[in-house]
């Protein structure tokens, strides 16, 4: 993955993190991935669902190996603010103890100045 760019978590929005996995500059299918997590500081966000939850990889739009990331919307964590290097494992049937994708995803998570 290699983000090089930081990539910023908006805390109580939508907005989503979105990004490609890639091996070998080749995309990869993500149809029999289980679960997905990223570690942003000492919270591990996780999904189990596809195409629901904090973290997706399949749905209406999504390209092949594409991911998206809704923390700043997730209530399964308690985000702080900050600078954040993240870490992305995936698992699949055949890597059920999860392949360490990336752990160096640059991240900020800012706290949302406007309220609704």
């Amino acid at each position: 993955m290699a983000l090089t760019d930081i990539e910023i978590v908006h805390l109580g929005r939508d907005n989503s993190i979105d990004f490609t996995l890639y091996a070998d500059s080749t995309v990869q299918d993500l149809t029999g991935v289980t679960r997905i997590s990223l570690r942003i500081g000492d919270e591990v966000l996780t999904s189990t669902d596809a195409s629901g939850g904090d973290i997706r990889w399949s749905g209406v739009g999504y390209g092949t190996g594409e991911v998206r990331i809704f923390a700043g919307a997730s209530t399964s964590v308690s985000l702080s603010t900050g600078r954040f290097t993240g870490s992305l494992v995936v698992y699949d049937g055949s890597n059920p103890n999860g392949v360490l994708w990336d752990d160096n995803i640059p991240l900020r998570v800012k706290q949302n100045a406007l309220t609704t």
